[in-house]
């Protein structure tokens, strides 16, 4: 790292740190965990995933993840099959319900989630 580059990323206050926190993809989730979409990266995907009723916002459970597929469970208990090629270009995050996607869904609220 050039000196440059070490005294700008001493210059960055809180609210840039938290920006710069490593992406996790979907192709990562462990079963059982909860987790937000935060970002699917390509249009096509964008379409699949909408005609699966998943969308950026949404809240998940991992119910199981093999070499090939990732199985989740959204908010109404539905299961989702995703292939893991696509689920690596699909970003996650914790829940937060100041993160809600446009029907509501980040906020927790998965079937069997406190």
């Amino acid at each position: 790292m050039t000196t440059a580059a070490v005294h700008a990323s001493s210059q960055l206050d809180a609210s840039d740190r938290a920006d710069l926190r490593p992406l996790r993809s979907l192709a990562n989730i462990r079963p059982d965990e909860v987790a937000c979409i935060e970002g699917i990266l390509f249009g096509m995907l964008r379409d699949l995933c909408y005609g699966l009723h998943l969308e950026e916002g949404d809240c998940v459970r991992c119910r199981r993840t093999s070499r090939t597929t990732v199985i989740l469970e959204v908010a109404d208990g539905r299961r989702v099959v995703l292939d893991q090629d696509w689920a690596r270009f699909i970003s996650i995050g914790r829940c937060d319900p100041a993160k809600r996607g446009r029907r509501g869904r980040c906020d927790g609220q998965v079937r069997g989630v406190a």
